[in-house]
């Protein structure tokens, strides 16, 4: 059985991380270098069976989830979903699981799109309202792998386009600079090596804002705000600024967010800072995953990580 190729991709937020719980702006982009497909068993890929035989069983446990609530079958067609898991269905990824890239979003934004009853076309012109119904249906579907879901990964997926958050939840479709002469800074990931588990991150930093009245007070009056400038400044495309922003809330999260850097990368994330080589950030919930750097020298960062045996992936040259 064929199925008509469509690539959903990864996500990336940008900034948004844990600010956005209490209330920030978030910004993700999609992120080409990991992506994903529905493909079939026996297709002409060079899939690994055993990992395609293990995908079409999660896909059926999803399946079987999602038949007992009422409401997904107004949503998706079911039938035409059973009858393609009896074929082989499974999901096609190079997207890691662990690392905060919305890999469960990008499955879910294939199944949506393969089986909605009423599919909503991808237009950089969907309005507000369309874009939130989007997202409320993606969060229903998603919730079925996490409990819950804001829907927002599968949305970034679906669209493949910059989606800016607003406090109170509303979604917009965006757009981030790329033609102004950057000279040769760049943005790239910094693989940490481990997966992580989110929600247990989560629940310490709201227990922790919680309970400890000062912290809490700092994330609302300096960590928010500086979350928010450096996604206005960006989205802006005011370099000076962005930069002035960037390094401040790179310093304040490797001493508030401690717990959430990987064990050896605090001292990498300090030397760089320190001879103004690159700018880190968490990227997502941290623990583990990647961690996003920024570089206005990307080669030369580049470099002095590669000498220090770090693996690297690019996500934007501006040369």
């Amino acid at each position: 059985m064929k199925l008509q190729q469509e690539i959903f991709y990864a996500k990336l937020l940008l900034f948004g991380e844990y600010s956005v719980i209490c209330g920030s702006m978030a910004l993700s982009v999609p992120f080409g270098h990991f992506k994903g497909e529905l493909s079939f068993l026996g297709q002409e890929k060079y899939t690994d069976y055993d990992f395609a035989v293990g995908s079409n069983k999660q896909l059926k446990e999803y399946f079987n989830n999602l038949k007992i609530n009422d409401t997904i079958s107004s949503v998706l067609d079911l039938k035409a979903f059973e009858q393609d898991l009896a074929n082989g269905l499974f999901f096609e990824s190079t997207i890691p699981q662990g690392y905060g890239l919305g890999s469960s979003g990008a499955l879910t934004a294939a199944i949506y799109a393969r089986y909605a009853t009423q599919r909503m076309l991808v237009s950089r012109n969907l309005s507000d309202d369309a874009v939130q119904n989007l997202r409320q249906i993606f969060s229903v579907l998603e919730s079925f792998f996490h409990g819950t879901s804001s829907g927002f990964d599968p949305l970034s997926s679906y669209l493949k386009l910059p989606l800016l958050l607003f406090p109170g939840n509303q979604i917009r479709i965006t757009s981030v600079p790329r033609n102004r002469d950057y000279g040769k800074a760049g943005i790239f990931l910094l693989d940490t090596g481990q997966a992580r588990k989110t929600q247990n991150l989560v629940e310490e930093f709201l227990k922790q804002c919680k309970q400890d009245d000062a912290f809490g007070k700092m994330v609302a009056r300096e960590y928010i705000p500086l979350n928010n400038l450096c996604i206005q400044s960006i989205i802006d495309g005011n370099v000076t600024n962005f930069i002035r922003h960037l390094k401040i809330l790179s310093s304040w999260q490797l001493l508030h967010f401690r717990p959430m850097i990987p064990q050896g990368f605090g001292e990498v994330w300090e030397s760089g800072f320190n001879r103004k080589l690159f700018y880190l950030k968490l990227c997502g919930a941290g623990g583990g995953g990647f961690l996003l750097g920024f570089a206005r020298n990307l080669d030369a960062a580049l470099q002095w990580l590669s000498e220090r045996n770090f693996s690297t992936i690019t996500v934007y040259r501006s040369q």
